[in-house]
């Protein structure tokens, strides 16, 4: 999967036991994708297109998830 980010940057790889964890402490199935995204990066921010765009860190996605 290609990932075209401008101004902004990915961060270094999240770490397996938090990305392997993930669906399980969220109660849903990710996308196969999204996993290895996260394996490859532990989030980041920047512009998509025009669109920016912030990719939350794991081990923070529940918490947020359920604040929100």
């Amino acid at each position: 999967m290609g990932h075209i980010l401008t101004e902004g940057q990915f961060d270094a790889p999240a770490e397996s036991a938090v990305v392997d964890g993930l669906s399980a402490r969220l109660g849903v199935a990710l996308p196969t994708d999204y996993i290895d995204f996260l394996k490859e990066h532990n989030g980041g921010e920047g512009f998509i297109g025009d669109s920016y765009v912030i990719f939350s860190r794991p081990k923070n996605l529940a918490d947020f998830n359920r604040e929100y």
